[in-house]
């Protein structure tokens, strides 16, 4: 799930990454028109549904059996990816369909978008700061995956 990201060389990326990881639907809530620079072209792969309302997104998506997850780094959120060096076994903090929730680049998700999700992650990181469609690439990691918004 999309919602209001400012840049559409952004949208562009995580629809691309969402194509390339095997996602099933792009959810994408707020303004109808959106600009999805550097998809290169993955955005006629994808198939991409509107919802004006957080709640709409979410009524959708619930129905579909799918749990919503918000990418967000606040308390109470589990890493997305658990590795064990020793054994070398990755462990996620899902084990279904599941929509992740992403908000804008600068500002994260909205208090309207963190009612709807059933849950948090952070995505682990040694870097500091990592661009919003980095961090969108790398948290699709099913085919069973919806990317919501």
């Amino acid at each position: 799930v999309l919602g209001n990201l400012q840049s559409g060389a952004n949208i562009g990326r995580v629809i691309r990454s969402a194509s390339i990881f095997g996602v099933t639907e792009c959810v994408v809530v707020g303004q109808r028109k959106w600009p999805s620079f550097g998809d290169q072209g993955t955005r006629l792969d994808l198939p991409m549904r509107h919802f004006f309302r957080h709640e709409d997104a979410a009524a959708y998506l619930r129905g579909r059996g799918a749990a919503l997850i918000g990418v967000e780094i606040c308390a109470g959120a589990a890493s997305l990816i658990t590795y064990d060096r020793k054994t070398g076994v990755a462990t996620f903090p899902f084990n279904r369909s599941t929509a992740f929730v992403f908000g804008n680049e600068a500002d994260g998700l909205s208090a309207s978008f963190r009612r709807i999700c059933d849950s948090f992650v952070y995505i682990p990181q040694a870097i500091p700061q990592v661009r919003e469609a980095f961090a969108a690439g790398n948290s699709i990691l099913g085919e069973d995956g919806v990317v919501m918004g």
